[in-house]
């Protein structure tokens, strides 16, 4: 039987996992009542990229829940991810966004975020089971997207790191045919618990 911290973690998992389908697209906010979660934002020109700490214990719940193994979703929780949000209001420009551009430092190391396509590949490797594949699929952050005016997205992006690590995130996108670029410095991938 789930004790009252996995109850309100899957709770606060599924509430911040099916903000992106609500329909009430002027309302950004992460919606994650956990003290203590960590969210971190650049903007710049209309531009804005937000990323959410989502506790590993919320994903396990989540993904279970979706019809992964214990070990498949144990796979995910320990893999850094964020609620990311992106968001187009500069009236003049299209935003074309490449999350294989992006970079990840954490001290001597660099690479990128871990995308839908390294895990699609992951997936097969260890067989999971179709219908989970998809729900994953669709939870995280499309690698390419365009943004119109007004337009913004949400979902999970993540970042091949241990729970507790500090990495920045530089990331480019196109503007009105013109690569720009961003960062956001000494970000933490959510500890395996739940903050108090």
């Amino acid at each position: 039987m789930a004790n009252n911290s996995t109850v309100q973690a899957i709770s606060a998992a599924m509430l911040l996992l099916s903000s992106a389908s609500a329909g009430a697209q002027e309302n950004l906010n992460p919606i994650n009542p956990l003290p203590g979660v960590k969210t971190w934002n650049w903007s710049d020109s209309g531009i804005s990229v937000r990323l959410t700490q989502i506790i590993p214990e919320q994903v396990r719940g989540f993904y279970m829940g979706r019809g992964f193994s214990q070990d498949d979703a144990e796979l995910i929780a320990g893999d850094c991810i964020f609620q990311t949000v992106i968001r187009n209001d500069s009236p003049a420009n299209k935003v074309e966004m490449d999350m294989k551009q992006w970079q990840v430092a954490s001290g001597a190391k660099t690479g990128r975020p871990k995308l839908r396509e390294d895990w699609g590949e992951i997936w097969r490797q260890r067989n999971s089971p179709a219908p989970a594949q998809l729900a994953f699929r669709w939870a995280l952050f499309p690698t390419v997207q365009e943004f119109e005016h007004g337009d913004w997205n949400m979902g999970m992006s993540s970042y091949g790191l241990p729970p507790g690590t500090r990495f920045d995130l530089r990331f480019s996108f196109v503007a009105a045919g013109t690569t720009r670029s961003g960062e956001i410095r000494d970000i933490e991938c959510a500890k395996d618990t739940i903050p108090e």
